[in-house]
Order: structure tokens, then sequence, then C-alpha cells
């Protein structure tokens, strides 16, 4: 096992943020396994972020942190790839986590993903691959664990303008889609759970937060 790893070193976070989930859905998860936030990009990420860090055996994990070159079987050319999710264990052991939908695991993708792992084993790493069915994301939804965003470095008055700004769009009652559609559409750089979380606006605990779910103004 490599003793050696600069995971820990980053200072910034810059991430190109693809929106790939049914419900496009991105966000920041914070915990004490990392002193910067972690960037998330689904449901199930978060899902497998909140797993990890309330996993014990787990005492440091990160997001998009170390590439490997590979080659596929099919290629001469080599290839870069990046895994979602990246810990290290108390033993030191560094594991790569590639977080994907069962859904998508089609017979190219699992070939794929199956060369990728011989490349991470072959230098000395773990490397597995989460899917929903490990970690099932709707639990995290309908506890409300999963507005987990963090707005606390935003100043009460640029929210308040934000929320000003969406009640002249929206009437008392809209979606979730709409909610997060404005926020995008406008350029409001702030993640929609972050104001639902925060109390700006509310929704029904007791049903999962779908595009169609009903959203509604805090009185």
């Amino acid at each position: 096992m490599k003793s050696k790893t600069n995971i820990h070193s980053r200072t910034t976070v810059s991430k190109k943020m693809y929106r790939s989930s049914s419900i496009m859905i991105s966000g920041r998860f914070a915990c004490n396994k990392n002193e910067n936030q972690l960037l998330f990009q689904s449901y199930l990420e978060l899902g497998v972020l909140r797993t990890f860090a309330l996993d014990p055996s787990i005492t440091f994990m990160d997001t998009q942190r170390g590439t490997m070159k590979w080659r596929p079987s099919n290629s001469k050319a080599l290839r870069t790839y990046t895994p979602d999710v990246v810990s290290i264990n108390g033993d030191g052991e560094i594991t790569f986590t590639e977080v994907k939908p069962k859904a998508k695991l089609v017979k190219n993708e699992v070939t794929r993903l199956s060369e990728i792992k011989d490349s991470f084993n072959n230098a000395g790493y773990a490397f597995e691959v989460i899917t929903d069915e490990e970690v099932p994301y709707e639990v995290f939804v309908n506890t409300g664990q999963l507005l987990s965003a963090d707005i606390s470095h935003y100043e009460p008055g640029f929210l308040q303008t934000i929320v000003d700004s969406l009640s002249t769009i929206f009437p008392d009652n809209f979606t979730f889609g709409q909610l997060e559609q404005a926020l995008t559409l406008y350029g409001f750089p702030i993640c929609h759970y972050g104001l639902i979380k925060a109390g700006y606006f509310t929704f029904d605990m007791k049903k999962l937060l779908e595009p169609s779910s009903p959203i509604w103004r805090a009185s």
C-alpha cells in the first residue's frame, strides 16, 4: 500500500459541476473528516458522503481527488479517470469510490469500471462502485437529512434579497423544480436546499422531494 499521497494537500475547491441526476441537484456537504466542504452532484452522491461521514472506520474523505491513467482493452490510447469520492481508513488505506445508479451499470459500463478498477489496484489502491442499492438515498430525503447545504457564509441581507426576488416570480405555492430552475436561470449563487433549510421556504417532509413536490413561502 502506498504511504505517500497528496490527497490532504488541497487548499482550494475547483470543480466543474455536472448535472446528471433526474433532479438537477448540486451542493456542498460539511463534515469533520475534511476541513473543506465537499461538493456533490446528485442525491446518491450526497447519500454516500453522509454514509462515509457516519462510518467510524473512515478518518478522511474528499471528492474528485486522484486521477488515474488507464488503457481500455479496445484502445491503444491512455485515458484518465477521476472517481467521485476518495476515503482513508484508520490503517491509512486509500479507497477510491465511484458512485453510480444501478440503472446506469450497463454491460459496457461494467466492463469499463472493471478495467479502471484493475488500474487502481495495480497502483496499490482499492476501488469500489457504490449504487443506490447500497445507499437508499430516498431515506435522506424523507428525513430531511438531505437538506445539509450550508449558507451561513452569506450575509442575511443578501439572502433576503434573493428571497424577495423569488417572491416576485412565484405565487404562494410552487414546485421544487421551479425553485431550483429559477435560482439557476437568474444566476443566484446559492443552493436551493440552503434556502429551505434556513426556513425561507417549506415543504411536506413526509413526501419525497421530487421536482413536482409542492413548495411554499414560509410565513
